[in-house]
Order: structure tokens, then sequence, then C-alpha cells
């Protein structure tokens, strides 16, 4: 697939992803073997997302606590792949956000539902996979669209060029590159527009376990 189809088809499954919400739902929620609790965001289908400021890396936890409020639990599957994952509000008797994975030979499709109206769809998106890594990162939904392009080596992301924007603005291009510091740090600097020299975007201390690149990773490594 070109990267403009793989764009395409995530727009028509998030136009269509309230009707598929008993099926997502039922499957994934079946395919469930083992649950992982965790205070904090720990997995993320975005591989850039956590490096974000201000989302401090989640802990995970064997049992779950005794009040819910601001927690997530991450359900697996036999072959240890992420399948569901539902963050609790600061009310988790009556909400939670959830959202569905869908593994294919080449990428993760996510679905993700609010927790107001649980058919209500925020975004759908895909993480594509290489032999070396993640090779595009799309999303699409309520806020509008963003679509990257990474190079990587080692199963890492080393640089990349993105697309993103409101669905009624023009989308703005940017590009960047990742910087991997001895003590464990990523940096992400970002160049935009002509401006020719990049810029310290933001930095952090990603989760050491990426569930959906450990699972291609090592599955290609046992082919090769």
């Amino acid at each position: 697939m070109t990267v403009r189809r793989d764009v395409t088809e995530l727009k028509k499954r998030y136009q269509t992803a309230e009707q598929s919400y008993d099926g997502l739902r039922q499957n994934c929620e079946g395919a469930v073997c083992r649950w992982e609790w965790a205070i904090g965001a720990l997995y993320e289908l975005d591989p850039l997302f956590l490096l974000q400021p201000g989302i401090p890396p989640g802990r995970p936890q064997s049992t779950a606590p005794a009040n819910l409020a601001n927690w997530s639990v991450h359900g697996f599957d036999n072959d240890d792949r992420l399948v569901l994952t539902r963050d609790y509000t600061e009310f988790p008797s009556q909400n939670y956000y959830e959202q569905f994975y869908v593994w294919r030979p080449d990428r993760i499709l996510g679905y993700l539902f609010h927790c107001a109206d649980p058919r209500t769809v925020i975004n759908c998106s895909q993480l594509i996979m290489g032999p070396l890594g993640p090779t595009h990162f799309q999303r699409w939904g309520c806020r509008g669209r963003n679509s990257y392009t990474y190079a990587c080596s080692d199963s890492r992301i080393d640089s990349f060029v993105a697309l993103s924007g409101e669905h009624d603005e023009p989308q703005q291009s940017f590009s960047g590159e990742l910087r991997y510091r001895p003590n464990g740090t990523v940096e992400l600097w970002r160049k935009e527009g002509r401006n020719k020299k990049p810029v310290l975007y933001y930095q952090g201390r990603p989760p050491r376990d990426n569930p959906f690149v450990r699972h291609f990773i090592s599955t290609w490594r046992g082919f090769a």
C-alpha cells in the first residue's frame, strides 16, 4: 500500500468504527488471557507519544487497585500481544476510555472509543511495521489527522517526516530526528517549514518495553 492509500483506508475505518464496536469488543475481550494494571501512561501505539513532557512513565502492577480512579488496565492475548486497553477516569464506576488493537501481518490497528459513550469513536490509528522497526504511524480522528514516515535502525526510530492538521485546514509538514543519550533520555529535534535548523521539541524517558514493536521485531528475527 502507498501512504496515501493507507490514510484513505484509515479514514474509512474511522467512519465505520461505531458500527464495529460490538464486534471489536467481543473479539478483543475474548482474546485476553492476562491483565496488567498501571498507574500513568504505559503503552501507546504512537511510538513518539510517551516522549512528551508532562507524561510520566507508567508503573505496571500485577493486581487491580482498590480504587480504579485514573488507572489503566491492559489485556494481552495468548501470544503476549496487547489487544485491549481501558483508561479509567476519576469516576471509575461510570466511565473509562476503551481502545482495541487488531493485529495484522504488517501492522496494528487501534480504535479508541469515548468514556461518556462507548460507541462514540475518538480516533483510529495504525502502526505499520518493517523488519527494522516502525515505518509509518497514521491517525485519523475527530481532532484531525496526521501521518509519520520513519527511518529506523536496530528497531528504533532515527528520524521522521510528517504531515498533520485539522480536517478543514491545509496540512502542515515537518520533520525531525531522535537522539538517544547514554542516561536513557531520548531527545526529539524538529524542523518546521523553511527553518533548516532543528530545535529541541521535547525529551523524555520512554518505557523500556513497547509491546507493539517487540512482537514484530521478535517475529521477524525468528524467521531470519
